[in-house]
Order: C-alpha cells, then sequence, then structure tokens
C-alpha cells in the first residue's frame, strides 16, 4: 500500500472567534429530490418543495430515498441582524458535488466531497435572506473527478455536517519554535509575524492534552504546544519517542450514513482511549472540525489525508477506465483539495500527518509526477 504522507513538525491553533458574526444554518429546509438527474440538470432557484430534510443529514441514508441517486435540491430562508461586509459560507463536508445561491446569485458548482468548503458570498444585508443549494450524489465520469465507484467505502448525498454563514476573518496560524521555553511564532493571514513566549505553558501531548488560548486580532485563538518530528524511521513528540497504537475510523454509520453525530464520534474515541490506543487514521478524506476538535480535546492523535483510492492501479482502472492520474482537472483537483485540507486542519494540534493518494500506483510515472 502506497500512501504519500507530510509529518507535521509544528504546532498548530484551533481559532475560535469572538466578536465576528456566525450564523448556524441547520436545521430542516425545504427539499425536493430530482432521481437521475446531476446538479447542471436540475433548477436551482425554483422548485417545488416536496418535504423537508435535516442539515446536517445524508438524504440517501435511509427512507425512501436510501441509495437511490440523483440531486437533492434545498432552499430556507434566514435573517441578519446586522449586515455582513464581505461574508463566507461554510459547509463542514458534503457529497458529491454541490451548487449554491443565496437570494437568487448562484454561487458557483463545488467538486471536492468531504472538504471543509469556505465559498465566498461578498456583502449581505441586514433582514430575511434565502439560499439555495443542490446537491448531487451521481458517480459519472467525466463530470465527476474525484469520487470513483470503485473506491471501497459509499458515498452519501447531502450535507455532511454543518452549514454556517460567516464574516471573513483573516486566519491564524501558530507554530510551536521551541517546546521547551514555550516560544511560539504567531502569523496573521496577509499581515506579519510575531514571536511571543507563553508564561507558565504546559505541553500537549496524549497523556495530557493541555490547550492553551491567547487573544490574536481582537479574537481568542485556542491551541497545543507540542512539536512532532520524524528521525531514524521513528516519531517523536516532545522530545520523546511514541508508538502510534490505533485504528482506520470510517465517516458513516448505519442510519446517518456521513453525517455521523458528536455523540458516536466521541464513543469512538473513548473505545480508543478504553482500549489503550493514542492514534486514529481518517480513511480515506478530510475530517469534519467538530471530530478534530474532539481529538485535540481528548489527546488523540491523527493521521489525516484527502479524498483518494487506488488511483492508477490496473485492477480498478481495467474495469473503471480511464487512469485518473492521466487526467489533469483531476490532478488539479487533487492537489487543490490537499493544501485546502492542510490549511483547514492547521489549526490543530492533534492532527500530525497529512496523506493523500491512498493506494495510487506510485510506480507509475505520471503518479511520481502528481507527487513530486
Amino acid at each position: 500500500m502506497f500512501v504519500k504522507t507530510i509529518l507535521l513538525a509544528v504546532a498548530f491553533v484551533s481559532a475560535v472567534s469572538v466578536g465576528f458574526a456566525d450564523v448556524s444554518l441547520d436545521g430542516d429546509w425545504e427539499f425536493r429530490f430530482e432521481e437521475g438527474k446531476p446538479i447542471e440538470k436540475v433548477s436551482l432557484t425554483n422548485f417545488a418543495a416536496t418535504g423537508t430534510m435535516r442539515v446536517p443529514g445524508c438524504f440517501d441514508a435511509g427512507g425512501e430515498l436510501r441509495f437511490r441517486r440523483g440531486t437533492g435540491l434545498y432552499r430556507r430562508t434566514f435573517a441578519l441582524a446586522e449586515p455582513m461586509k464581505d461574508a463566507v459560507l461554510v459547509v463542514d463536508g458534503m457529497g458529491i458535488r454541490s451548487m449554491f445561491a443565496i437570494d437568487g446569485r448562484n454561487l458557483g458548482i463545488q467538486a471536492c466531497p468531504y472538504a471543509r468548503l469556505e465559498i465566498p458570498v461578498g456583502p449581505l444585508a441586514a433582514g430575511e435572506h434565502t439560499i439555495f443549494a443542490a446537491v448531487d450524489n451521481i458517480m459519472e465520469w467525466p463530470r465527476v473527478k474525484l469520487a470513483r465507484p470503485y473506491y471501497d467505502f459509499y458515498f452519501y448525498g447531502g450535507f455532511y455536517h454543518g452549514v454556517r454563514i460567516v464574516e471573513k476573518e483573516p486566519k491564524v496560524f501558530v507554530r510551536t519554535l521551541d517546546y521547551r521555553t514555550g516560544e511560539i511564532e504567531v502569523e496573521v493571514e496577509g499581515g506579519e509575524k510575531s514571536v511571543r513566549k507563553i508564561p507558565n505553558f504546559k505541553l500537549w501531548s496524549p497523556e495530557e492534552p493541555n490547550l492553551t488560548t491567547i487573544e490574536v486580532a481582537g479574537r481568542k485563538v485556542r491551541f497545543g504546544i507540542r512539536q512532532v518530528e520524524a528521525r531514524d524511521r521513528k516519531i517523536y513528540l516532545n522530545g520523546r519517542q511514541i508508538f502510534l497504537k490505533g485504528f482506520n475510523r470510517h465517516e458513516s454509520e448505519i442510519s446517518s450514513g456521513a453525517a455521523t453525530s458528536e455523540t458516536l464520534m466521541r464513543q469512538d474515541l473513548q473505545r480508543l482511549k478504553a482500549l489503550g490506543g493514542n492514534f486514529i487514521r481518517g480513511a480515506h478524506y478530510q475530517q469534519s472540525e467538530r471530530f478534530l476538535d474532539l481529538c485535540d480535546e481528548m489527546g488523540v492523535l491523527v493521521w489525516e489525508e484527502s479524498l483518494g483510492w487506488g488511483n492508477g492501479q490496473s485492477y480498478v482502472n481495467n474495469r473503471f477506465p480511464p487512469s485518473e492520474l492521466t487526467d489533469a482537472e483531476f490532478c488539479d483537483l487533487q492537489v487543490a483539495q490537499t493544501r485546502e485540507m492542510v490549511r483547514a486542519s492547521f489549526n490543530h494540534p492533534s492532527v500530525i500527518i497529512s496523506g493523500f493518494l491512498n493506494e495510487c500506483n506510485s510506480a507509475k510515472p505520471e503518479c511520481k509526477a502528481l507527487v513530486d
């Protein structure tokens, strides 16, 4: 098995905003299902709803739509007490492709399943607005590049985790410069870097998952001071050799599909800790924000990877041609989704490995070119 991995030898932060608008769009949305139709063949903003659908939730996880392929059409209204200067629509995982509009203004197509999407919206006035979404679960090459029918898990349709409207804000990145002294580097995206020492700091580790909070650019930032190194084929955490013990975990449950609850996430982590484990591999796609928060808080190390499985292997491409590794759009999407995954999860001390192209055919020149 080949998985390209990146060992992340820095400390990360989890930013918690204070004073920035953040409106949850979770709950019941008006809904209609168009069987067999991809998002390009439905009306995004003009449809007659036949019922409601819960967000987050997978429309094909149960009931009369179980395992049916097509497009789910969603619509709801929301209200803003104050205007937003530069709004962003945040979608914490969806499948397989989606398209959004707000007040009739199309926000484009999203082609990265499971990814934490940050979709530019622009200014929004105070008052009531209507958001529309079309989400399809059809795997159809070449329209759909990242989700292939031979992948070893089921692709659900819908919203896997939360949907929010937030005010755009600069990202904050914190790196540990010296875990022995508590010296950190704080970088505000688009701004300057600064160095500071944390007084009376405590290290983050699986045994003692200490999280520290500081204020940066008018908001609170939570992070864990820790440093990871790879030397002589061994992994060291805060200068001490560590042995990773754990299991693979899919974001999947029989009744809810990929929209797993926080209760289930906690149960999985509690079971891991009860067995003496300290590590989870999130197979085979980006993990939800809340799950990584829990790993930070409970002291579980994480291998996170972007979406991919067996790409370029003859045992799958003989039945499902062509090889994706020769497709320019597939390669561009692989690079883009992996880069955005690392940026989105950069804030979590639990994430120590980032992987991509799981079990791809690394012997092929086109695979090496993509890896490089």
